[in-house]
């Protein structure tokens, strides 16, 4: 749903916002001067996902907060149903939890007995009382399934990765799977395949059982009694978490703005090769957003630097003092690419500077190249050793997506590469795929990094030759 009016906000509508670090530059410190970074409802950090705000009021809400019941039955207080009030700026103590000093947000208030229940709380007692329903899921049509009360760390038997949250189990059998992959979308349209939406099965087709299959993205190969998304008149195989991190291209039509590569976008996908290099990704994925002067926050905290970090419009060449070379050039610290406005420097005379587009990357991020788990950006300036990327095999030691139960490594710049490109040298859209070892067809060298690749034409460029 991308709008809905809801009780506790009757001003303005509130919009769902699908990065919300990206859209309001929340920081790492939750520091408010530096965007918003609390859920008006449960007042816990906004970071790492979407939500519904208000933008113009800086009011923002999780989704689960904005799914709230009205009234609930607690059992802790079982003389009167508890209504959701909204508290301002008033302090309050939970009654059920018995934390004290919360000021603002939401809680169920008996306003006979003056008992509050945070949020918290709150949501523990409507997991138990959904728990209690016998669940029937036609991907799994034996048995029932039962909520769990509880989140935990497991590897769901539907999208096949291994991330925490709420989960129903079936008491027959080992059968676990995320709740929200209950209600996966039954059909999805891909801009990688446009031919036809792909439709979502729970076990592979008996008539492709004669034949080995392998996602369209990770080349992983497609197991019989796994759900998938799927093409039967093209034979194109997607898991589901490949699937649904590939449903949008990194670098779309609109992100290119008006500039030269606007012209070299063919059906929403970058056209390749470019007419100048491609060099900075990021860049090219924040240009509609370069707008010199839209934003009015002069200075930040930022979790990658000890001292607070200014706002700059006009170049201060900061880091290029005491440099031993005849045509120094600034860099910024965190994708370690030439430095370009609008960025921030440290206010306490480092040579520490940050794309302004740097300063505002999603601290976890999902991947197509790694679908079994999330990406957490990490600074490795302090570590021994470089990291070695697992896109272009360079070595480097600032900015960097991770795995670390994996040891997998995506700099920022592999990270925010497109998902699909048209390239002159094939008649189909090539996507982005990792490994293994493959030659490429412009080079013929063997290379497991990043390529972009033509599944049914056999045709590869590693992303050197392709970009």
């Amino acid at each position: 749903m991308g709008e809905i009016n809801h009780f506790m906000h009757r001003e303005h509508s509130l919009k769902f916002i699908e990065n919300l670090e990206v859209v309001v530059g929340i920081s790492v410190d939750n520091d408010e001067k530096n965007g918003v970074g609390h859920c008006h409802g449960c007042q816990e950090p906004m970071l790492g996902g979407s939500g519904y705000g208000c933008i113009p009021c800086h009011y923002f809400l999780h989704k689960k907060c904005v799914e709230l019941r009205p009234t609930i039955n607690h059992h802790i207080h079982p003389l009167h149903p508890l209504t959701l009030v909204d508290h301002g700026d008033l302090e309050w103590t939970c009654d059920a939890c018995r934390k004290e000093g919360q000021v603002g947000g939401f809680s169920y208030y008996c306003i006979q007995c003056d008992f509050d229940a945070c949020t918290k709380c709150s949501a523990a007692i409507a997991r138990k009382e959904e728990a209690l329903i016998k669940f029937q899921h036609e991907g799994h049509p034996e048995h029932t399934l039962t909520l769990q009360s509880r989140s935990a760390s497991f590897l769901c038997d539907a999208c096949h990765s291994k991330d925490e949250g709420l989960l129903y189990q079936c008491e027959d059998c080992d059968f676990w799977i995320h709740k929200t992959c209950t209600s996966l979308a039954p059909t999805i349209n891909l801009p990688h395949h446009h031919k036809h939406p792909l439709v979502l099965v729970y076990s592979l087709l008996d008539n492709f059982y004669k034949f080995e299959y392998f996602c369209e993205f990770c080349d992983r190969y497609i197991l019989r009694n796994g759900w998938l998304y799927h093409c039967a008149n093209c034979r194109y195989f997607a898991h589901i978490k490949c699937a649904l991190n590939a449903m949008q291209p990194l670098i779309s039509s609109d992100a290119l703005g008006t500039s030269v590569a606007a012209e070299e976008c063919v059906n929403d996908f970058p056209q390749f090769p470019m007419s100048c290099a491609f060099t900075d990704p990021l860049k090219l994925l924040h240009l509609e957003n370069m707008d010199l002067d839209d934003d009015n926050t002069t200075e930040i905290n930022h979790w990658s630097h000890d001292h607070p970090l200014i706002f700059n419009v006009e170049s201060q060449r900061n880091n290029i003092n005491n440099i031993g070379c005849s045509d120094p050039v600034e860099v910024c610290f965190g994708c370690v690419r030439p430095l370009s406005l609008p960025y921030y420097s440290c206010k306490d005379g480092c040579l520490f500077t940050l794309h302004k587009y740097c300063a505002e990357l999603a601290l976890t991020l999902e991947h197509q190249l790694h679908p079994d788990h999330s990406l957490d950006l990490v600074d490795t300036y302090e570590e021994e050793d470089y990291y070695i990327c697992n896109g272009c095999f360079s070595n480097g030691n600032r900015f960097v997506y991770t795995c670390e139960a994996c040891k997998f490594y995506l700099d920022v710049n592999c990270a925010f590469l497109p998902n699909t490109i048209k390239h002159k040298s094939h008649k189909h859209h090539l996507v982005q795929v990792i490994g293994p070892d493959t030659r490429c067809k412009a080079c013929y060298k063997l290379f497991d990094g990043i390529s972009f690749a033509c599944k049914s034409c056999k045709f590869r460029l590693d992303m050197f030759c392709a970009l």
